[in-house]
């Protein structure tokens, strides 16, 4: 007879199996679920040696998959500047704070402002910046990771003025032609490559920290889409990641399983990676590299997402990075390598551009299951969901974003492109496959503000003005949750071991707080995580 190190007893656990399936214990052994079912069957199980838990009749489901993640980067705000919700005056003090403190010439870092937060949502200046810290290098990223705010410190050091060539119109001006110290897309690479790199132990802090923020809410798997990647076209270290990542495996000190992406912009880490081959299932099933990111467009509140006609306030369809040629021949090397493509598209653009380019590279017919995944794959046509079905791509949406994103629809892109994009029902009810994700740090990390979105279709505060027939568009709360936890763990290629409580599979789960299929609708975004379990360890009790 094989006893349990550990059995979890008077809970109410949702296997995820399938929609409806129910549990009451849960017995574990070596990580990995040994039994599951009624409180009777599965206490046969019980050993002298065996620990067992009582959850008081908690809420239990499969520990939750994020999807798409910045990993490094939900660490590196704890040590940058962290600026989301902030408004020009309190980013100016943070500044002028943080130049106080530190010597002359230090770079000051921050991320995640939104100018959505400034008078009348416009771009800010460097004046602000060069006020603020006239003797300090100033980089501040926006949330979207696609537009950077400088001082003139930082341009000076970069080489950059007012005569700089700018072929892309990337540097922004103001109405007298005079540059901003704001900046889109791969332009700001000549900056960014100054700020000086962590040291290993620094990395090592980092990624530590970005596990506690994740735990917390019961994720216990994450896609890292971006490996190293400090702003949003793979600037950063991805070779130092993945090294002190799995340091930190080897010494036990890092428990969550994370899907590693390489940066495509990163391009001698990429070749490398290419020749080495994927990285799958070490340490347990706790990392794996075996996904290459690529960035073909930009954001929406940029005015970069790649679209097929121009936005409504700016005569202009936005930015494409990669032609044709070089999104085919990568399509090809990754899959060539055994790497799992992943791409960034918001605008139908991109999203038509990648179609285009995916049946190029292997037929209009191929029907072969590569988990190629479309991150956002927000602004799309009927035809280009149908076409997604038809090679089995995968639609990587962030519920979340489509709650913000109804804000500015009509002086962007305008409702009827509005509503036919976020397509989450029409990828299911042609038998696509979704997965849910946070976005975060950019975006929240809490994943039943996420899930609450999916289920009503609308923003935190239940509200959506602009599709008369959203409660149609809407996921059911077993399809939104499937896309947190076993769809999940199929994008991550990784189904057979996790994503449902199923005997074999690991013992990740969240404890809640209260019952999410059966709690009142606007209790969803409040649920509260208890206690989180990766391979039958608590990581996180609240």
């Amino acid at each position: 007879m094989i006893y349990a190190d550990t059995i979890y007893v008077n809970s109410n656990i949702y296997t995820m199996k399938c929609e409806g399936d129910r549990a009451e214990a849960i017995a574990c052994k070596d990580g990995k679920i040994l039994a599951i079912g009624s409180a009777n069957d599965v206490m046969m199980f019980a050993g002298e040696a065996t620990e067992i838990i009582d959850l008081e009749g908690k809420t239990v489901i499969p520990g939750i998959v994020d999807s798409h993640a910045h990993y490094y980067l939900m660490g590196k705000y704890k040590v940058d500047l962290d600026l989301r919700g902030k408004n020009l005056d309190e980013i100016a003090e943070m500044v002028r704070e943080k130049a106080k403190a530190v010597p002359a010439g230090t770079w000051i870092v921050g991320n995640g402002w939104i100018n959505g937060f400034f008078p009348d949502g416009a771009f800010p200046n460097k004046k602000i910046l060069d006020e603020a810290a006239p003797d300090h290098p100033v980089f501040l990223q926006r949330g979207c990771g696609n537009a950077y705010w400088f001082n003139s410190y930082a341009m000076k050091l970069a080489g950059i003025d007012e005569n700089t060539p700018d072929p892309n119109g990337d540097f922004l001006r103001d109405e007298d032609g005079n540059l901003t110290g704001v900046m889109l897309g791969w332009t700001a690479e000549a900056i960014v490559r100054l700020i000086p790199d962590f040291t290993e132990e620094q990395y090592r802090d980092i990624l530590k920290s970005a596990e506690e923020e994740f735990t917390k809410y019961g994720i216990t798997s994450v896609s890292d889409d971006g490996e190293g990647a400090f702003t949003m076209f793979g600037f950063g270290n991805g070779r130092m990641v993945n090294d002190v990542m799995k340091s930190l495996y080897e010494r036990g000190e890092l428990k969550i399983r994370v899907h590693e992406g390489i940066c495509a912009p990163q391009k001698e880490y990429r070749c490398e990676m290419m020749k080495y081959g994927p990285e799958i299932g070490y340490f347990n099933d706790r990392f794996s590299c075996r996904s290459v990111k690529i960035w073909p467009d930009g954001t929406r509140g940029t005015r970069t997402a790649n679209m097929l006609e121009p936005y409504n306030d700016v005569n202009q369809t936005g930015k494409q990075y990669y032609s044709d040629e070089d999104m085919i021949r990568m399509f090809r090397e990754h899959d060539e390598a055994g790497f799992q493509t992943v791409c960034h598209a918001i605008g139908d653009g991109a999203n038509q551009q990648i179609m285009d380019c995916y049946e190029a590279a292997f037929g209009e017919d191929d029907t072969k299951d590569r988990r190629f995944k479309i991150i956002h794959f927000q602004l799309t046509r009927p035809e280009i969901i149908q076409k997604a079905i038809k090679h089995h791509i995968i639609g990587n949406y962030q519920f979340g974003q489509f709650g913000e994103d109804l804000e500015g629809v009509e002086e962007s892109v305008g409702e009827k492109r509005f509503c036919d994009g976020y397509d989450w029902r029409g990828m299911i009810d042609g038998g696509g496959r979704i997965c849910g994700s946070s976005d975060s740090p950019l975006d929240s990390a809490n994943p039943y503000e996420s899930l609450y979105v999916g289920v009503t279709r609308t923003s935190l505060d239940g509200k959506n003005e602009i599709e008369p027939d959203y409660p149609k568009k809407a996921l059911t709360r077993y399809e939104a949750l499937k896309a947190y936890t076993a769809d999940g763990a199929f994008a991550q290629i990784a189904e057979d071991v996790k994503g449902t409580l199923e005997v074999g599979k690991y013992a990740d789960f969240a404890v809640l707080d209260r019952d999410y299929f059966n709690c009142p609708v606007e209790e969803i975004k409040e649920i509260q995580v208890f206690r989180t379990v990766i391979a039958d360890e608590t990581v996180y009790m609240k």
